[in-house]
């Protein structure tokens, strides 16, 4: 989608979550980086769900809860 549209900003973040959740997290970083500059207004969600996220399930894990 990126190829596609590379200023649609929800498709960067997408991608983003894609990588991180395949284990890629600087790939995650990088794509969440393009989509926080394509709509800043975003950035919160966007930072959560690329950085915070893996954070939380690491923990859980951890802790044996997941």
């Amino acid at each position: 989608a990126v190829e596609l549209s590379p200023d649609y900003a929800e498709a960067w973040s997408a991608r983003a979550r894609a990588r991180r959740q395949s284990g890629d997290l600087k790939g995650g970083v990088r794509n969440a980086s393009q989509a926080i500059e394509l709509k800043p207004e975003d950035a919160g969600f966007v930072v959560g769900d690329t950085v915070v996220a893996p954070k939380e399930e690491k923990d859980k894990a951890a802790a044996g809860e997941a």
